[in-house]
């Protein structure tokens, strides 16, 4: 009788944990804005995507209604905001040989800025980790933790 009962604990708190993860997941650290004009900033990383292709950009610039930067292949902006720029079609991306593009303002179909929140984003981690150790800890070692 007393191990029917440890399993029917357990098996509750795996499904108390699982439901637990489901709704962590439906938490966003993520806010996206859209708008036309395109933030210039060192505080902002670029992503410029047409149908097919997609360039990350730095050290960019709005000259005579065109923007332009320098294409980078590096990926680790962690903490930066992301600045997503969409064009209809490939062929509206001017590619140059020194590693840099260009795109008529008039060309941007859509501008998106992403932010994260770091805090709310550690918060969800760090409670899925303690969440994971306290049930771990009371499935294996038949601790009560309530």
């Amino acid at each position: 009788m007393k191990m029917k009962k440890c399993l029917h604990y357990k098996i509750q708190l795996f499904v108390i944990f699982c439901i637990a993860l489901e709704f962590i997941g439906c938490i966003s650290s993520k806010t996206v804005v859209s708008s036309s004009e395109i933030p210039l900033s060192g505080k902002y990383y670029y992503i410029v995507k047409g149908q097919n292709a997609k360039y990350l950009i730095e050290q960019v610039s709005i000259d005579d209604r065109i923007f332009s930067g320098k294409i980078t292949e590096e990926s680790g902006h962690l903490g930066y905001k992301k600045v997503k720029i969409y064009v209809t079609s490939d062929s509206l991306i001017n590619l140059y040989s020194d590693k840099t593009l260009s795109i008529k303002l008039d060309d941007i179909s859509k501008v998106e800025t992403i932010k994260t929140s770091t805090g709310k984003a550690v918060l969800v981690y760090v409670g899925s980790v303690i969440g994971f150790i306290i049930l771990f800890g009371a499935l294996t070692f038949e601790i009560d933790p309530f």
